[in-house]
């Protein structure tokens, strides 16, 4: 499976495309493929978990520009090609390893998912006063895919054992709006 759960459902995704039957205008093209959304392939790491609402996260940056002062963030359809955020579960006081973005288009409903990897954050660790978080920082892995234009809200999912902590990204600040153009 990739890393955005692109699969069979590429397929299905160019079916539409050639068929349009996304009912609305065509595609824009931009020299990547479309992101698949989650009835392709929701990852087996958060299918096979029992989702808590729990744990405290702030996203950073989108493609290296910080959030705008009302918490949103723009982009063009060329696609998302970064992210920096922080996240831990404040129940475990833990920084569970398979960590992934799901962002949810508000218009259609579909969920697209972005894997993330984990570096160290002493700063915030000492900041929260909880050194077992050092390893709070993520970075999401590149990806090679457009996202369909609309407004998104995102959460992180952290996976540990059976369980997803989610979070809205909504610990300190706002939780994010995101409008590709």
């Amino acid at each position: 499976m990739s890393r955005l759960c692109v699969s069979i459902g590429m397929l299905c995704c160019l079916c539409a495309m050639l068929l349009n039957c996304g009912g609305g205008s065509s595609p824009v093209s931009t020299g990547k493929p479309a992101a698949t959304p989650d009835s392709a392939g929701v990852p087996s790491a958060i299918a096979q978990s029992q989702v808590v609402k729990s744990g405290k996260a702030a996203l950073d940056s989108l493609n290296g520009s910080p959030r705008a002062s009302d918490g949103s963030f723009s982009f063009a359809t060329g696609g998302v090609v970064s992210c920096d955020g922080w996240a831990f579960d404040d129940v475990r006081q833990s920084t569970p390893g398979d960590l992934w973005i799901e962002l949810s288009h508000a218009q259609t409903g579909h969920h697209y998912y972005w894997h993330a990897q984990r570096y160290p954050r002493p700063a915030l660790a000492d900041a929260v006063k909880i050194p077992s978080v050092k390893n709070s920082g993520f970075r999401c892995d590149p990806v090679g895919y457009s996202l369909p234009v609309g407004t998104y809200t995102a959460q992180v999912y952290q996976i540990e054992g059976k369980n997803a902590i989610v979070s809205d990204f909504s610990t300190y600040t706002i939780s994010p709006r995101i409008t590709v153009k």
